[in-house]
This record gives C-alpha cells, sequence and structure tokens, in this order.
C-alpha cells in the first residue's frame, strides 16, 4: 500500500516549508503556539502529561488520537480566552483560583471537566459578565 504522502498533495503554507496533510493535523501547530502562549509546563498540567512530553510531541513523537483532542480543546479555549484576557495573562488566568469556579484555578477546571466549563464562563464574560 502507497503511503500517504504519495497520494495526497503536499500543502503549501505561505513562505514556509511544504507540510504534508498528516502533519499540517497532527496537533503539533496548535501545540507549539500552546506552548509559546502559556508555557510548557503548564501546557502539560492542563494535558496531564509530564513536563517534557509536550517537547517530545514537538520533536517526534506521535501524539495519539486523544492528545491531539486534548490539545484542540486547550487550543480553543486559550484562543477564546485571548479575547478578553491579555495575552501576557493568559497562563495566569488559568493558574489562578477563581470565585466563578468556587476558588477553583481553571486549569483543574479544565482537567475535571473539560474545556465546555471554561467556555461558558468565557461567553458570560464576552457578554458583559465575570470572568
Amino acid at each position: 500500500m502507497e503511503r500517504m504522502e504519495a497520494i495526497v498533495p503536499q500543502v503549501r503554507r505561505a513562505g514556509r516549508r511544504r507540510v504534508a496533510p498528516h502533519e499540517a493535523f497532527s496537533g503539533r501547530i496548535e501545540l507549539r503556539n500552546l506552548v509559546r502562549a502559556i508555557g510548557s509546563k503548564l501546557v502539560a498540567e492542563l494535558l496531564g502529561v509530564s513536563r517534557q512530553q509536550p517537547s517530545a510531541w514537538a520533536a517526534s513523537d506521535r501524539i495519539s488520537a486523544e492528545n491531539r483532542r486534548k490539545i484542540a480543546d486547550l487550543y480553543y479555549v486559550v484562543d477564546r480566552l485571548s479575547q478578553i484576557v491579555h495575552p501576557a495573562l493568559l497562563a495566569q488566568w488559568l493558574a489562578t483560583p477563581n470565585v466563578v469556579f468556587n476558588g477553583g484555578r481553571p486549569q483543574d477546571v479544565f482537567r475535571a471537566r473539560g474545556a465546555a466549563a471554561l467556555i461558558e464562563v468565557i461567553d458570560r464574560a464576552e457578554q458583559g459578565g465575570y470572568a
């Protein structure tokens, strides 16, 4: 059986090297952006993996489907959060206890209840509620 790269044409990203479709959807791009936005340590904590795992994934390790989903969920949360919180304060917001979560940290809420619980709060904040 032929490899997917031989069958599917490569995707050109503006001004960059060609990226095969399986790389474009591997979760690595989102992971790199998350690490830049909130730091590798917090990304690892939010995803429930070792501190070294985000670096290993970025280097070459394959990311499981479950972890790609977690990365996508976290990426969506951080993207939405960046619309209401200054980018320099994203990690602080995620790691600081918040009255909206009964004194819990948003990062703990993400791990326990998933992205939806944080998105609900972000939606309310965008509509003028408290975050």
